[in-house]
């Protein structure tokens, strides 16, 4: 199957059924992002990479840049995808703003 099949069979252009239409936009700044322009949520390209390689855990707050870290707490990194990466929740990763959470 060429990839852009299976493209469009995960986002379910091929499955017979209407596909859901949502428009976003990504943009390389940060700034207004998660706001609405034209009924688009715009999204930084920051936060879509972020998402897209699961690397939240490597954000982390400037002022704590020296504190100490539990190793414990921090052995493990919590995915955004727990149970396996897919288009539906990638796409609440980003609407829900998962990747900033606690940050």
């Amino acid at each position: 199957m060429s990839g852009i099949k299976l493209f469009c069979l995960i986002i379910g252009f091929m499955s017979g059924r209407q596909a859901p239409h949502k428009g976003r936009y990504a943009q390389a700044d940060i700034e207004c992002d998660h706001q609405r322009f034209g009924g688009f949520l715009k999204v930084s390209l920051e936060e879509l990479l972020i998402a897209l390689n699961d690397d939240r855990h490597l954000l982390h707050t400037p002022d704590g840049l020296f504190a100490q870290i539990d190793s414990a707490a921090s052995a493990e990194p919590q995915s955004l995808y727990p149970q396996g990466f897919s288009a539906q929740r990638f796409i609440e990763v980003v609407e829900a703003q998962a990747v900033w959470d606690g940050i």
